[in-house]
């Protein structure tokens, strides 16, 4: 008996399911009841003709850890290896074989395997050699030196829910030779048919949720099995792996072999209930890899597709991510925010967005490059695109004409301050290195700062060359608007056009330095407020799956912080009346004791030719609450650009109601503010005038912060997009009386003593100098044929030197304009606000000797190419005793004549005229245009518009000008 039960405890398994009962990687030649390694089990399966099943049933072991010492034979006949069968955790480790070793080796075709870890093994996790029809499911496939899953021939292969990671090679490789590129026309010949990849394009997670979207082209008509897996990384190859396995859906193809696709995935493994026991928390899906197979009706399983790295989904401005920014404890003027991601996919972007305020400073930075990436701001590009989904008009194609003129890819068109934050300490971007305290106009001796200081030649256009900024310098790919899907808009609100017009219409700054150094631009936001957009973006579409780049933004506010942009409604009612002069007061501020003011537009109002109508701008609740704030604010530009605005909606309310052709503003700059644009010519910028005026003043304001001042803005209904801000495009003329009641008075009464507005004029002065002489003799030329007799010049040639005898003196000047009467005058020279500079750069000409002197010069006209001469200084803004009084504009209005002029700096050119020279001399042509009497403002909206439409790549210089 005893015998006879030792010989059955030892009797061999003959199949068909042999069942593996220990651990070793012995093989004695048979496979017994008591004694089967893994090794007897397949050399047995494969003796035994049909499908055989290897199960596991290992005594006093729940993980089954099998170290073979060598190749497991391969499978040569169809077998079922079970994992599952058992109680046991079945690992097959490789560590203990020698390199170029296989887990198992399948030849036989139709065989299955499931439910076993398979790892560290010197070549591949399983190798399917021939034939096909085997299932390869519910795998764990790691660490092997090789592919996870090699398919070299055979169709039909079944690979499904394995978790597959951490291997050298592929994931899966069909036909052994790398990743299998998508093509058109499947099905192709080789391992599972070369089927295709499904393509990722984004996801996103959600709470415990993933979003995936994609599509894929396979054949038509046909059903495929698509399914999910989560990697913790990507392989180089920027191809993924399966590591966990988070669901599946089924589409279908249509005739053209094409179906896209958006399945929200559980992260727990497909829908509640399926899949492996997983789940993912928000930390681990914010570096989170997305990978898909396909599989057909056939079962041929696909490769893994590209990894998709599971993201806000941020890959189009239209789903920018915001990034918050927070006040910092200690200097609460300074917001800070930061965000790391990857870019994952050949010309994918990533886009950022994040509130600002109005008059703050930005610093905006991109480090830990893992690749050429380039760095772009922009402005409000939903606003942009909302703005462009009506353009649908011919003056809105000439407006986008404009506004995308080559311009758009000019030097101005990139940040002057860009730079690469590596090159750089974070303390030279403290904000105390630009205290508002180190640029008190008080402690400067106004002469220090006068423009005449200055050569005009060393800020010559010239003498910057074009080269340093060209475009080519730059990958036209930083600029390109990023592809999207039409399919994700509706086509009754979408425009491909406005979609990627807007970004470019945005655009404020670029930093795009070679290589992999940081970037980084700084700018301000001016009188923006809201939402800005950053884009990241590989130079030629790169990207790398190595590390995550930084994103780091920097708002320092200025003095605007508490200023809100929220104002009561206006309650001022336009009229209708037929009306074709608006006349703007506002009686609250402007200074009129005696009424005299009053009196004098009432009449002017009366006159036929004005047919005018006066509005108190002071009795609206908007005007007047704006105004309370920026009084409240004085150094806040915004502030007053609110004031400026709520001013601009009243003068559209008349414009709407009647045939305004020309507005007539009372006051100086404190009573109807202009607007002010942002100065960013780099040449001569606002920041280096100093007239002085007084700290804690909106003119101090103004000019320290680089604000350029304008009110064309109040005559214009088109503006274009430019740069930071827009540029207001003149249609009707705006005049403006300053800036006391006897200047006022006396250019009302040089005016109404006109009998319907007309002068005639009979003479001429011409002045100029150095850059300006081309010009000047060019005006000469111009009025001389107008009037009919030759100007009078003080010219002096631009080669001729300041210190010869040939050039003109102040006094020279003195005893032409001071003495004589001339109708029209163009003054072309270096000027500031109060004082005009003589060719020989030595003697002065000052204001307060016009108001002074005894020439009659009422109703002259004066038009001046000279830097600031249009430039009215607020009185009360003024340093007392410093500040020189009069300026131009009211010495000019004091004796009754007009004068048209810059507010700012202005611009020549040496070799040609251009800029305001250019201007200025249209504007001499235009006062001789037609037949009959000519209005100055008309003629200098013509010339302003001829400007434009003659100036194909338009620069701030243009603009300013």
């Amino acid at each position: 008996c005893d015998i006879g039960a030792f010989e059955a405890d030892n009797f061999q398994q003959t199949g068909p399911t042999f069942t593996v009962n220990n651990t070793s990687d012995a093989d004695d030649g048979t496979c017994t009841l008591t004694d089967c390694s893994l090794r007897e089990a397949i050399n047995a399966a494969n003796s035994n003709a049909g499908t055989d099943t290897i199960v596991f049933d290992i005594p006093d072991t729940y993980l089954a850890l099998i170290y073979p010492g060598s190749a497991l034979p391969e499978i040569t006949d169809p077998v079922v290896i079970d994992g599952f069968a058992g109680y046991d955790y079945v690992v097959l480790d490789g560590s203990e074989t020698e390199t170029a070793v296989s887990g198992l080796t399948i030849s036989a075709g139709n065989s299955t395997v499931r439910g076993i870890s398979i790892q560290n093994f010197g070549e591949h996790g399983i190798l399917l050699t021939t034939g096909g029809g085997n299932s390869i499911t519910d795998n764990n496939i790691s660490y092997n030196s090789g592919d996870g899953i090699r398919v070299l021939d055979g169709t039909e292969n079944t690979l499904l829910s394995n978790s597959i990671y951490e291997n050298g090679g592929l994931g899966i490789d069909l036909n052994g030779d790398g990743p299998t590129p998508n093509d058109a026309n499947d099905p192709d010949t080789g391992a599972n048919t070369l089927l295709n990849t499904p393509v990722i394009i984004r996801t996103v997670p959600d709470m415990y949720d993933i979003l995936v979207e994609g599509r894929l082209n396979a054949a038509p008509n046909t059903t495929y099995t698509l399914e999910f897996f989560d990697n913790y990384s990507c392989d180089a190859s920027g191809y993924g792996e399966g590591e966990y396995f988070i669901g599946s859906d089924e589409v279908t193809t249509n005739a053209a072999g094409n179906v896209e696709f958006s399945i929200t995935l559980y992260a727990g493994g497909g829908e509640e209930g399926e899949g492996q026991d997983y789940l993912l928390d928000q930390e681990e899906m914010s570096t989170s890899f997305i990978t898909a197979t396909a599989t057909d009706e056939a079962g041929n399983t696909s490769e893994f597709s590209q990894c998709d790295l599971a993201s806000p989904g941020n890959d189009a401005w239209t789903r920018a991510l915001e990034i918050p920014l927070v006040s910092d404890s200690v200097s609460p003027e300074v917001f800070t925010g930061a965000v790391s991601q990857y870019i994952d996919k050949q010309d994918q972007s990533r886009w950022f967005k994040f509130q600002v305020q109005p008059d703050s400073s930005l610093i905006v930075t991109l480090t830990n490059l893992p690749a050429n990436y380039d760095l772009t701001v922009y402005k409000d590009i939903s606003e942009t695109f909302n703005d462009l989904l009506t353009a649908d008009d011919t003056s809105d194609l000439l407006e986008l004409t404009a506004e995308f003129a080559p311009d758009a890819f000019s030097p101005d068109a990139f940040s002057p301050d860009a730079f690469s934050p590596d090159a750089f300490s974070p303390d030279a971007f403290s904000p105390d290195a630009f205290s508002p305290d180190a640029f008190s106009a008080d402690i400067f001796s106004p002469d220090a700062f006068s423009p005449d200081a200055f050569s005009p030649d060393a800020f010559s256009p010239d003498a910057f060359s074009p080269d340093a900024f060209s475009p080519d310098a730059f990958s036209p790919d930083a600029f390109s608007p990023d592809a999207f899907s039409p399919d994700a808009f509706s086509p009754d609100a979408f425009s491909p056009d406005a979609f990627s017009s807007a970004q470019t219409r945005s655009l404020l700054a670029v930093s795009a330095y070679n290589g992999t150094a940081g970037e980084g631009v700084m700018l301000n936001t001016w009188e923006n407020e809201g939402t800005y957009y950053v884009r990241v973006r590989g130079r030629n579409g790169a990207f790398s799956l190595a590390s995550p780049f930084d994103l780091d933004v920097t708002m320092t506010t200025g003095n605007c912080s508490s200023v809100s942009s929220t104002l009561p409604a206006s309650d001022l009612v336009p009229t209708a009346g037929g009306f074709n002069t608006l006349i703007l007061v506002d009686n609250s501020r402007l200074v009129d004791t005696t009424g005299a003011i009053g009196t004098r537009l009432a009449t002017l109002a009366e006159r036929a030719e004005v047919n005018g109508v006066i509005v108190d701008l002071g009795s609206d609740a908007r005007v007047a609450a704006a105004n309370a704030q920026a009084d409240n604010f004085p150094t806040c530009p915004f502030a007053k650009n609110l004031v400026a605005y709520a001013t601009k909606d009243i003068v559209d309310s008349y414009r709407a109601l009647n045939p305004i052709e020309y507005i007539v503003i009372v006051g100086n700059d404190d009573v109807i503010p202009f607007f002010r644009h942002p100065d960013q010519a780099l040449l001569a910028n606002e920041r280096n005038y100093v007239p002085p005026m007084r700290d804690n003043t909106a003119s101090q304001a103004s000019l320290k912060l680089g604000y350029i001042l304008s009110q064309d803005r109040y005559g214009a209904s088109l503006e274009l997009s430019s740069r930071s801000g827009s540029l207001p495009i003149a249609t009707i003329p705006v005049g403006r009386l300053v800036e006391t009641s006897a200047n006022i008075t006396a250019q009302l009464d040089a005016y109404l003593a006109t009998s319907d507005g007309v002068v005639t004029p009979q003479s001429s002065l011409v002045t100029g100098y150095d850059f300006l002489e081309d010009a000047a003799n060019a005006v000469a030329s111009e009025l001389t044929a107008g009037i009919g007799s030759n100007a009078t010049t003080l010219i002096t040639p631009h080669d001729i030197s300041p210190t010869d005898p040939t050039s003109w003196t102040a006094d020279q000047l003195r005893a032409e304009l001071l003495n004589n009467r001339f109708d029209i005058s163009f003054l072309a020279g270096h000027f500031s606000a109060g004082s005009a500079l003589a060719a020989d750069y030595s003697t002065r000409l000052l204001a307060s000797e016009v108001v002074a002197s005894s020439v009659d010069m009422t109703n002259m006209l004066i038009f001046s190419a000279g830097c600031h001469s249009g430039y009215n200084s607020v009185n009360a803004h003024g340093v007392a005793n410093v500040t020189l009084e009069p300026d131009w504009a009211q010495a000019f209005a004091q004796k009754g004549a007009t004068l048209i002029a810059g507010t700012g700096y202005q611009y020549g050119d040496t070799d040609f005229i251009e800029y305001s020279e250019r201007l200025y001399l249209d504007f001499s042509e235009q006062l001789r245009m037609g037949t009959g009497p000519v209005s100055i403002g008309n003629a200098l909206v013509a010339a302003k518009q001829n400007y434009l439409a003659e100036t194909p790549e338009l620069r701030p210089l243009h603009e300013k000008s």
